[in-house]
């Protein structure tokens, strides 16, 4: 079975600045002790269909035993993906994950015969910058509610 397009490509690695942590102010994350690692980290999830964001959440929470645990986005209960949940003091930078940019791969069955440029063209539309917009009903809340 050939590669699918996201295993295809060259991974880049995008670096806004050369840093390195400051043993005055911390340590190396290779050197954080598993403690440090659930006080300040993130996991990622691959998320059934079934439960909201927010019980996936609940459950890191109560399944590593924290006080804090939040998702930076949302998907509503029928969808599968990949959910980051930030945990304890990593929930602090959560909001800085929202508008990063993401990837998605389909895998898609058509019932019926349908002309392959027709396909083509349809699915181009969903290709390069795409700003989206939660529907009206959705798991996120209105502003005027």
């Amino acid at each position: 079975m050939g590669k699918l397009p996201f295993e295809r490509r060259e991974k880049t690695i995008l670096v806004k600045k050369e840093s390195r942590t400051s043993l005055q102010h911390g340590k190396s994350p290779s050197q954080r002790t598993i403690s440090e690692l659930l006080d300040r980290g993130i996991v990622v999830i691959d998320k059934p269909d079934g439960p909201s964001s927010h019980q996936v959440s609940a459950y890191v929470k109560q399944i590593l035993k924290l006080d804090t645990a939040g998702h930076s986005g949302t998907l509503d209960p029928g969808v599968t993906g990949v959910l980051s949940v930030a945990l304890g003091k990593g929930t602090r930078i959560v909001q800085s994950l929202l508008p990063a940019g993401k990837e998605y791969v389909c895998l898609m069955h058509v019932h019926q015969q349908v002309d392959e440029q027709k396909l083509r063209s349809t699915l181009a539309t969903f290709v390069g910058k795409i700003k989206q917009l939660p529907p009206i009903k959705s798991a996120v809340k209105s502003v005027l509610s």
